[in-house]
């Protein structure tokens, strides 16, 4: 590069985006006076005056927003103080009313950020985007009281190609230095420029402009559509400025740029699909893809989905209480651990506990034997257990070319992917690709969000649950479009939401509490309506039933755990009640929007216990949960330890929360685990 292209660079580093002459033409200013009741103003007229107030009731953070920070909350004060003293802000020059809507539109306080914009600029073989943001600052001229002075400030950063190296630069506000970036940082960088950091954007089209020269150093540009895809998204949204579409183009345009065979993603899939796979996938360096040689795109796909997966694990291994030592431990665990370790001192032949899991051996207390045992191959849905690792694993379904191969082809979105992924939670790659095989892609997406937090859901479950969710939204779809016919008919996958799983979870609650086989009349049902009346028949019946034979089996088990109600142990501003019955875990399950209920068959079985926690910590923020529902898993040997807590619609609590919640488990004995639900994001 010569000295005399340097220099000319530097200087563009500076340059004026925006005309600062027309700024002034169009828009007005105020500063707070050191009158109480009045503000300076600037006029675009170019007049300086004093206006005054007949009220002064702003609080004085308002003031202190105002004069920093251009935000919501000081333009609704600004205008609360004009309107409430229509025509009494008059510019004597121009004659210019500060109480009109549509001069407030144009009234700025100083000091903050308030309009922005972009340009483009050529030089050689440089293509740069910059973007900048300005404020009117004023300054006191002098000791004389209220004489102040106009000016304007403002910060930049740009994003620059090279069309001969094909190389990409980042510089970001005016104190950062110039960075080159590769694939791995395109997405990041382009949402960084296109932030839409103030309301008023100015300029746009030269982003329009910078896309087309961009776009003729980017292979298959004309195949790929992307431009027609993207941009067709800002057509008829008003005050939409675009730049979400904006920066996917260029992102892809970069990405393709980077790394050519990534435009085979977009040549099948899409340019959005191509997007979503570089923002999820933490896509590596084009280096790191030219070393590996990867030109078609299902192995580039795998290969960037593979990285993904790894997400997923570590999602998964955050509830995998295996995984986890013991944050803290009951007297209980403890005594076993114990208990254990002196058996490992006796002989191999003379040993009690022989492996993990265990049963108990009805003999005398004193001489109870617990046998243990283990399953090394253990899988269940979408964890394969590493005995050696004790980690679980998403069962990649990308090492399975044909498997691969027919869900790449079946997908038409990286979110229908996502959502596949979840079917791993109940289970294994044969069996997801056969509901693929039975089922349109979109009954399966929609209907994942609907069962992901129940308890468990076996496959032949699945089926039938979804025959009736599926007849539910058929119904609902008719219902609400008198005017379709199975001739015209397409399904509204929006009433899958609006399904109630009450009446299901009900009458498995109440089957249980009943002794009813489900698999003689309920395992048959088909349809909403069959189930709705199975249901309500059901109901009848269980009323007929007295409450003590109702809730006998339920609440023998859970009245063992009363000491978690007690305060006399616990002095702190949680409170913590039984779900005592199963009517009340029914209830639970509705109030709080969750899938409570579908765990009713542990507690009858006596393997998992259910409660409420209420938050009572004085003053809290109104984003604050203060309502949970907490699980816990038991057997008579561990006891109980912490499984999970939900706030309403499975929302977790606050780190606050989390920090109360296990001074509460330890001041109990209860074990728990580092598992997400107790994991502070602080961490």
């Amino acid at each position: 590069m010569t000295l005399f292209l340097f220099f000319a660079i530097f200087e563009q580093k500076h340059m004026q985006v925006l005309d600062i002459d027309e700024i002034k033409k169009e828009y007005s200013f105020f500063v707070s006076s050191e009158n109480e009741n009045k503000d300076i103003y600037f006029c675009n007229c170019g007049a300086i005056f004093e206006g005054e107030f007949e009220s002064a009731s702003i609080p004085e953070v308002a003031k202190n927003s105002i004069e920093e920070e251009y935000d919501e909350f000081s333009e609704l004060f600004k205008n609360i103080k004009l309107t409430e003293n229509e025509n009494c802000i008059i510019c004597k020059s121009c004659g210019k009313n500060f109480s009109s809507l549509e001069s407030q539109k144009k009234t700025i306080p100083s000091n903050s950020y308030f309009i922005s914009g972009y340009n483009l600029e050529e030089i050689d073989d440089d293509l740069f985007l910059y973007y900048a943001k300005y404020k009117a600052v004023t300054k006191k001229n002098g000791k004389k009281k209220n004489n102040y002075i106009l000016s304007f400030e403002s910060v930049q950063k740009y994003i620059r190609f090279n069309i001969t190296t094909k190389k990409i630069y980042f510089k970001d506000y005016d104190f950062a230095d110039e960075i080159e970036i590769d694939l791995n940082e395109i997405v990041k960088i382009t949402d960084n420029i296109f932030l839409e950091e103030v309301k008023n954007i100015y300029n746009l089209f030269q982003i329009q402009v910078y896309i087309g020269k961009l776009a003729k150093h980017v292979i298959d540009v004309n195949n790929t559509n992307v431009v027609e895809e993207l941009l067709g998204e800002m057509k008829n949204r008003f005050n939409y400025a675009g730049l979400d579409s904006i920066k996917k183009i260029i992102s892809i345009f970069f990405g393709i740029i980077r790394y050519s065979n990534l435009s085979t993603i977009a040549l099948t899939k899409g340019c959005k699909f191509l997007y979503d796979l570089m923002k999820e996938c933490n896509i590596p360096s084009s280096e790191k893809l030219r070393e590996l040689n990867l030109t078609s795109p299902i192995p580039i796909f795998n290969y960037l989905v593979s990285n993904y997966i790894k997400k997923i694990n570590e999602e998964v291994n955050e509830d995998n209480r295996e995984v986890h030592e013991f944050l803290f431990k009951s007297s209980q665990i403890i005594k076993m651990e114990i208990d254990k370790e002196a058996d490992l001192k006796r002989k191999p032949s003379e040993r009690i506990q022989e492996v993990k899991s265990f049963e108990v051996i009805e003999g005398d207390e004193k001489e109870m034997k617990i046998i243990y045992k283990e399953n090394k191959d253990y899988q269940a849905g979408k964890l394969s257990h590493n005995a050696n690792s004790n980690k679980f694993h998403v069962m990649e379904i990308s090492t399975d070319a044909n498997a691969s191969k027919f869900i790449y082809k079946t997908i038409q979105k990286f979110s229908d992917y996502k959502q596949l992924l979840k079917y791993f939670k109940f289970y294994n790659k044969q069996e997801i690709i056969s509901l693929l095989q039975k089922h349109d892609l979109e009954t399966l997406t929609q209907m994942i969000d609907l069962i992901y937090f129940r308890d468990s859901m076996e496959i032949k479950e699945f089926e039938r649950i979804l025959l009736i969710v599926k007849d539910f939204a058929t119904q609902e779809t008719l219902k609400y479009s008198p005017t379709l016919n199975m001739e015209n008919f397409r399904l509204d996958y929006s009433y899958f939401k609006k399904f109630d799983f009450n009446y299901y979870d009900d009458s498995l609650m109440m089957m249980e509490v009943l002794e009813f086989d489900p698999r003689k009349e309920f395992n048959k049902i088909k349809t909403f309506k069959e189930l709705k009346k199975y249901h309500d028949d059901l109901v009848k019946y269980f009323n007929v039933v007295t409450d003590k034979e109702k809730n006998k089996k339920f609440q023998d088990f859970v009245f063992r755990f009363k000491f978690l109600e007690s305060r006399e142990d616990y002095d702190g501003n949680l409170e913590f009640k039984l779900i005592s019955s199963p009517a009340m875990l029914v209830a639970e399950g509705q109030q709080m929007k969750h899938s409570a209920s579908s765990y009713s068959r542990k507690v009858i079985t006596e393997s998992y216990l259910i409660g409420q926690i209420f938050d009572h910590t004085p003053n809290l923020s109104s984003e604050e949960l203060k309502r949970f529902t907490i699980g816990f898993t038991f057997d008579s040997i561990n006891g109980l330890e912490f499984h999970q807590i939900k706030g309403i619609m499975n929302k977790p609590g606050s780190d606050r929360f989390k920090k109360l919640l296990m001074e509460f488990l330890k001041t109990k004995d209860i074990s728990f685990r580092p598992v997400r639900d107790l994991k502070l994001t602080e961490e």
